[in-house]
């Protein structure tokens, strides 16, 4: 678990200090601050989440395929 956890809470320091880097060699602020770590933190965030709710989805419905295809047979065996 420390193998993991260490890169990446240096990655996410890296991130969060990314505008004031990025100011420093020119970039204006305004763009700096927009495309910041937070914001970066969140846009992935929210990417990562929604790809697990459409994969869930898709799951579900490929197993709700699967069910009602068992139950037809079995109705239609009686």
């Amino acid at each position: 678990m420390s193998r993991i956890t260490f890169p990446g809470s240096l990655f996410l320091a890296a991130l969060s200090i990314l505008p004031a880097i990025a100011f420093q060699f020119g970039i204006q602020q305004s763009w700096a601050m927009f495309y910041g770590g937070t914001s970066l933190i969140i846009m992935v965030g929210v990417a990562i989440d929604t790809l697990q709710q459409i994969n869930s989805y898709l799951l579900n419905r490929h197993y709700d395929g699967l069910m009602k295809a068992g139950n037809s047979n079995r109705k239609s065996n009686k």
